[in-house]
């Protein structure tokens, strides 16, 4: 076809993954197969793609939230008829209708090939969760990162579950160009319970939630679309019985099935419609599970924003979808039957006389609070407090806010969060603190800096959960110290392996080549871990680690570089 340089694109790409001269044929094998890997190779191929952008809601469980309204918001807007949208999957089944077929949407598997291309590729990336642990934003990626919710629960470092922080939430963070905030309560919460305050190199903006777009402004006709969709009678009104995941941590998640259908069966005697939909966590648990037939369990392809927005009553629990159902000033019933249970083993942030809406902790009190929310419906101004203190952005144009800063630079009329970085910064380096001995005069040492009103980090293996005499003398630690949590393996390619394979093994290096692909390995690394964050100081306490070694060369380096 005469077309040279697209069929030697399509032969390197072909041959992408084949063994190279430098790397040991049983090396290759046991290396290939690992997503880590994979990643590493395609991050060096492609190069990126600037009419691109990624998208990626919960792992890949729906198209839907936040990345989702900033996709419709740029779908529609002509200036980006020519970009190429990818939406991460781990199902194509839940791809709604009106978007397949259309050519310039790509469905891609989460960690497939594919995902490792266009993850690697795509100049804007935009994500409300976190992306696979071995992500790296090269320099001319920007991202987005939208969260997906306000932290009613405790979060982060603040939660019971995670002693040393959280690292793929703490990474994420690192790495994002811009983070969005609904309120000043998020402001004040995101970066501390994420150990992000003060290192984070990109802007954050209180600019709401995108998603909130979609239930403030359905039209009349589009409602009454949704109505005949979901089959509900449009004489009656619409309860949306939204409840959370139970447990103290996602794998170990759990949700009592049989209390659900008993109070779903109370529900249904109520004259309304009534709506269920399970948290994305829970679906697993709950597909077995026989339901009333007169409760009405919508399909992926509707937004939960969309359903709030003909819903007249909202039932929730520990779930933050209450704040997005705030601003349309209709009833909220908490359910919080197991308050006690769930406060001791996951944590809030809020206590129940900040809730907006009536509180029921029985099925009784459940059915009585619905049937009066259903005949009074006017808000309290105790509720249009809450609204002015947790929905301060959400008027309708946080999508328009956000495509304008995010794609276009311009932050006219956006209240951005100042970041307080006039503080000489420290970065110590924990690693496994393998001296037990040493740790209290470390926490020492910590405490006197902080004392100072110096920014300071420390980096902990994740591992260290487990060691409970460790934990007990870092629990000493100024709760302002920012804990970030290492985890996850280090993206590299064959090549830069066994380059580390050599050198851990010999101390040395055979030549020039092998020392760059080790120098190579370490600084994706760091950029993993810190994105383009900065330190004026770096200190290793992980120095009988080859590991740690390298990463705290690089990280002084970089630092270095960026200071002069």
């Amino acid at each position: 076809m005469g077309k040279n340089k697209e069929a030697l694109e399509a032969y390197s790409e072909a041959e992408l993954f084949r063994k190279s001269s430098i790397v040991t044929k049983k090396n290759h094998e046991k290396d290939v197969k690992k997503n880590e890997v994979r990643y590493a190779i395609s991050y060096e191929h492609y190069p990126v793609v600037n009419n691109m952008i990624f998208y990626e809601s919960l792992s890949g469980g729906r198209i839907m939230g936040n990345p989702y309204a900033v996709f419709e918001q740029v779908y529609s807007d002509n200036n980006f008829k020519n970009y190429i949208h990818v939406w991460v999957l781990k199902s194509f089944s839940v791809i709604p209708d009106d978007l397949k077929n259309k050519e310039n949407i790509i469905f891609v598997k989460k960690d497939s090939d594919a995902y490792f291309r266009y993850i690697s590729s795509a100049k804007y990336l935009i994500c409300n969760s976190t992306f696979s642990e071995y992500f790296v934003r090269k320099t001319e990626q920007c991202y987005l990162q939208t969260s997906h919710g306000i932290f009613y629960k405790t979060v982060g470092r603040d939660s019971k579950g995670s002693p040393i922080g959280v690292a793929g939430s703490t990474r994420n963070l690192l790495q994002a160009t811009h983070i969005i905030v609904p309120n000043d309560f998020m402001a004040e919460k995101q970066p501390k319970s994420y150990s992000i305050k003060d290192i984070h190199s990109g802007q954050i903006a209180k600019i709401g939630y995108p998603r909130i777009d979609i239930t403030i402004n359905a039209s009349k006709e589009f409602k009454q679309q949704l109505l005949a969709k979901l089959k509900l009678n449009s004489k009656k009104k619409t309860v949306f019985y939204a409840p959370t995941w139970r447990g103290s941590s996602k794998s170990s998640n759990r949700f009592d099935s049989n209390k659900l259908i008993s109070d779903l069966k109370m529900l249904a005697t109520l004259d309304a419609n009534v709506i269920f939909r399970g948290h994305p966590v829970t679906n697993s648990l709950l597909k077995d599970v026989k339901f009333p037939k007169n409760i009405k369990l919508p399909t992926p392809d509707i937004q939960t924003n969309e359903i709030l927005s003909i819903a007249d009553v909202l039932i929730s629990d520990y779930s933050s979808v209450f704040f997005d159902f705030i601003p349309t000033e209709r009833p909220i019933v908490h359910y919080l039957y197991d308050v006690e249970e769930y406060t001791k083993e996951r944590g809030l942030n809020l206590t129940e006389d900040e809730l907006p809406g009536t509180i029921a902790k029985t099925s009784n009190q459940l059915y009585r609070s619905v049937k009066n929310s259903l005949e009074h419906n006017e808000p309290s101004a105790y509720y249009l407090k809450a609204k002015n203190r947790f929905c301060t952005y959400d008027d309708g144009n946080s999508s328009e806010r956000v495509v304008r800063w995010f794609f276009y630079g311009d932050s006219t009329g956006i209240d951005l969060v100042e970041s307080d970085k006039k503080n000489k910064s420290y970065l110590y380096l924990g690693g496994a603190l393998s001296d037990k001995a040493k740790i209290p005069e470390l926490v020492t040492e910590l405490n006197g800096l902080k004392q100072s009103n110096y920014t300071i980090s420390i980096m902990l293996e994740r591992s260290l959960t487990k060691d409970d005499e460790k934990l007990s003398i870092l629990k000493g630690l100024n709760p302002d110290i920012n804990l970030l949590a290492h985890a996850g393996k280090m993206p590299a390619t064959p090549e830069e392996l066994e380059a580390i394979r050599y050198y851990n093994k010999y101390g040395e290096f055979t030549n020039d080549k092998m020392n760059n692909a080790y120098k190579q390995a370490f600084k994706r690394e760091a950029r993993r871990l810190f994105g383009d964050s900065t330190f004026d100081q770096i200190i290793n306490f992980g120095g009988d680690s080859e590991f740690w070694n390298g990463l705290s060369d690089t990280v002084i380096s970089r630092s270095s570089a960026n200071q002069l």
